[in-house]
C-alpha cells in the first residue's frame, strides 16, 4: 500500500498470483469462521486498456465469488477515498 499498489483484481499479469491466493484465503478463513473477503480492485495502469482491466476484474471476481461460496462467504469490493485514489477507479 505504501508503494501505491491498490490490489490485483484488475491488474494484467497478476492473474496467476491472485487466483492461487484465493484458495489459500478460503482455507485460512474457513476454520476461523471468516466469511467476508476484501477484494482490492487495483489502480488504472498507465498504457493499459481500461476496458480490458475491467473485464479481467470481472473474471477474477467471479472466480473469487465461486470459491467463497463454497464456505458461505461473500467477496466485498474495496473502494478507495478520492484523496488517495491514484487512479483507483472505484471511489
Amino acid at each position: 500500500m505504501a508503494a501505491g499498489e491498490r490490489g490485483l483484481v484488475s491488474r494484467p499479469g497478476e492473474e496467476k498470483r491472485l487466483r492461487e491466493n484465493i484458495d489459500v484465503a478460503i482455507e485460512f478463513a474457513e476454520p476461523l469462521g471468516g466469511r467476508g473477503f476484501n477484494a482490492f480492485y487495483g489502480n488504472c495502469l498507465e498504457g493499459a486498456d481500461r476496458r480490458a482491466q475491467d473485464e479481467l476484474a470481472i473474471e477474477n471476481l467471479s472466480s473469487a465469488a465461486t470459491a467463497a461460496q463454497r464456505i458461505g462467504g461473500v467477496v466485498l469490493i474495496e473502494t478507495q477515498n478520492t484523496a488517495d485514489s491514484r487512479c483507483y477507479p472505484l471511489t
